[in-house]
């Protein structure tokens, strides 16, 4: 998409470019009415090229997968005489795919709190089983001391109830003989 388009020169104003378009070829011509055979251009692209290039005749600059972002591309020629013009400069923008913009990276946040969130919910939920099941389990084995300290208490009672009995049967017999 674009605002508008200059005049003479047929170039886009506010130039915007889907992610999947992103191979563009630049298309220029330069006027020298004494020798036009000669007229060489050099070109460059901002964030891309370090340089202007080599000057050269070709007509044409080729870029491929260019990056997500603003552009700058500036193209400027000379003649037979060594008179550079002044560049050209056409401005665009490579938008970025729909799964890596804010609100994308938003989401995916959003998501992955929600997983990290019903992660935590459901080892909360399986150490509370497990906790019920050994405070069962507790409760179970100390019914079993419980009853099994009683047993040995009665045991107890009647060992001593016994050996009481037996003492004094002792003590019948041994003052039975004197």
């Amino acid at each position: 998409t674009y605002s508008s388009v200059e005049q003479f020169e047929n170039i886009p104003h506010n130039l915007e470019l889907s992610f999947a378009k992103n191979h563009l070829t630049f298309h220029f011509s330069g006027i020298d009415w004494n020798e036009p055979q000669k007229v060489k251009f050099s070109y460059k692209l901002d964030g891309v090229d370090p340089h202007w290039s080599v000057p050269t005749t070709e007509h044409k600059a080729d870029y491929r997968n260019l990056p997500v972002g603003k552009h700058k591309f500036k193209v400027k020629a000379v003649s037979s005489s060594g008179e550079w013009s002044k560049p050209k400069v056409i401005s665009f923008r490579i938008l970025a795919p729909w799964w890596a913009s804010w609100w994308a990276i938003i989401f995916y946040v959003f998501i992955l709190f929600f997983i990290g969130l019903g992660g935590y919910k459901l080892r909360t939920i399986k150490y509370k089983k497990r906790q019920k099941l050994l405070e069962k389990t507790v409760r179970t084995r100390t019914r079993e001391i419980y009853s099994q300290k009683k047993e040995l208490e009665r045991q107890k009672f009647v060992v001593d109830t016994a050996y009481s009995q037996l003492e004094e049967k002792n003590k019948e017999i041994l003052d039975s003989n004197t």
